[in-house]
């Protein structure tokens, strides 16, 4: 029986534009069928990968093996010109499945599947191609071949009133980070305090009809509750600082340009660089080979002296798409992080624009950012959701300190300053 599926309701496109970025960094996990089709190619008999390890194991793999990667991370099959060869040599049709949907991704909904874009492509992160709704018939026609498969929450879930002020706090955000009426990091504010004052409310005894009422209540007053943040500007508290600059370098490393340092002092570096993020002052560690030098003193200063061209829509609407076609689909909660309360994931959604700014702040020092640049840190933004260190307990610790501090919305207006 063939799933319906809707595009999701913000308009996004995408083509691939052979770029290669999702061949670098990325593990790919093979199913049973993806496994057989690999081993009919026969690629152990191809003189290059004589000698070669092309498979590894890995539990979470529905095969329990990944692809193998080359030294600087990149998939065993990525040729030097940035081609795969199994398409060069057997086709589109016989590469594994989640390199042949990727960066569509489908994301269950009551009744239905939303498809929506993972921007970790920096197509996707840009909008470029055609519109996603042309892409439904193929997605379509690989779940009715039950290639890509995808679990509906059943009826009886769906009638639980868990379920119904689920769907009721996840509208109320994505109404929030798509309100055009507002700057990106205004909504990011107010998608903040939303997710605090929700936390903080006692919900448990209220029925469905009550608790649509506080989640009118909340959205509706988040604007007027922001305005303090933005009239007395200040910077995060000493801990807030830290903790959101050590989550920059976890985030640097998910850099499409990223190199792990080699040789036998590369664990000596990382400890010494991790040393620097610490203590927070002087020069920036060298964590990125295209990313200049620059002082942690710089990257706090208003970037009207700095770098005002971050300022402006046009570089800003990559990460204000990110945000609000996130929040649309249900993706960052539903597909996202695994076992994330909505609350979390909300304030984790909010804490990469920040991030961005503080990002794109270190890799444009010294000069004019570009719409590249932009798309570039979306896609390790993207990538974030299912790094371990980004996506775990420790993760969920980091943003309750952030919240517990109230340093999430000191941090939101101190890098957009």
């Amino acid at each position: 029986m063939e799933l319906p599926v809707i595009r999701t309701a913000g308009e996004e496109h995408w083509d691939c534009q052979s770029c290669g970025v999702c061949c670098r960094g990325s593990l790919i996990l093979l199913s049973e069928q993806d496994l057989h089709k690999l081993r009919e190619q026969q690629w152990e008999n191809d003189p290059e990968f004589q000698g070669k390890k092309l498979l590894l194991r890995d539990a979470r793999a529905g095969s329990g093996q990944r692809l193998a990667q080359q030294a600087d991370g990149s998939c065993v099959f990525l040729t030097a010109a940035g081609r795969c060869r199994v398409h060069e040599k057997f086709g589109a049709e016989s590469k594994p499945l989640v390199c042949r949907v990727f960066p569509l991704q489908l994301v269950p909904r009551e009744k239905q599947a939303i498809l929506t874009l993972r921007r970790a492509c920096p197509s996707a992160a840009l909008d470029t191609g055609r519109e996603l709704n042309e892409h439904l018939p193929e997605i379509k026609r690989l779940v009715a071949a039950g290639e890509l498969e995808i679990s509906l929450p059943t009826a009886e879930t769906t009638a639980q009133p868990a379920w119904q002020q689920a769907n009721r706090v996840m509208a109320a955000a994505a109404r929030i980070f798509g309100d055009e009426r507002f700057p990106p990091v205004r909504r990011v504010v107010h998608a903040l305090l939303f997710a605090r004052l929700l936390d903080r409310a006692r919900t448990s005894q209220l029925d469905t009809a009550k608790f649509s009422e506080l989640i009118t209540l909340l959205e509706s007053g988040v604007a007027a509750e922001a305005s303090s943040y933005f009239s007395d500007r200040r910077p995060p508290s000493a801990l807030g600082g830290l903790l959101f600059r050590l989550t920059a370098a976890e985030y640097v490393r998910l850099h499409p340009d990223y190199l792990p340092p080699g040789g036998v002092f590369a664990r000596l570096k990382l400890f010494r660089a991790s040393v620097r993020m610490l203590r927070g002052h002087g020069e920036l560690p060298t964590l990125h080979s295209n990313f200049p030098r620059t002082t942690f003193a710089a990257l706090n200063e208003p970037l009207a002296t700095t770098n005002p061209a971050l300022l402006s829509t046009d570089i800003q609407q990559p990460l204000a798409r990110y945000l609000a076609t996130s929040a649309a689909s249900y993706q960052y909660a539903l597909a996202g992080r695994k076992h994330w309360s909505i609350v979390q994931s909300i304030r984790a959604l909010a804490l990469t624009f920040p991030m961005a700014m503080y990002l794109l702040r270190w890799a444009t020092a010294g000069r004019e950012p570009t719409r590249d640049d932009v798309a570039r840190i979306v896609t390790a933004l993207d990538r974030g959701q299912g790094f371990s260190s980004l996506s775990g307990p420790r993760y969920r610790m980091v943003l309750g300190l952030l919240d517990f501090q109230n340093d999430l919305e000191r941090i939101a207006v101190w890098y957009a300053r």
